[in-house]
């Protein structure tokens, strides 16, 4: 549902040997969307996303809770949810 109301759709895989691989997902959902990336690594992925989102952009991760596991622990480590905790009005 996502897909079409997006600029760019980055597949990736969690680290969890069951995970369907993010070659095979793009080949399942990429015409879905009109610009899809394919990087396997997880933290690489989040990283390529961030890199491409202009400072007032949303960046989603979306998947199984093993992949949204990574993907946190990689935003911990950066530190952002620190400071994006902090600079909202809600904290």
């Amino acid at each position: 549902m996502l897909f079409p109301s997006v600029q760019k759709v980055i597949l990736t895989e969690p680290r969890q040997p069951r995970a369907i691989s993010a070659s095979l997902l793009a080949e399942m959902t990429g015409h879905l969307t009109e610009s899809c990336d394919v990087v396997a690594d997880p933290v690489k992925a989040i990283e390529r996303a961030l890199q491409l989102a202009d400072p007032a952009d949303v960046v989603f991760a979306t998947g199984s809770l093993y992949l949204v596991g990574d993907l946190r622990g990689q935003w911990m480590r950066r530190g952002t949810f620190a400071t994006a905790a902090l600079s909202s009005p809600s904290a």
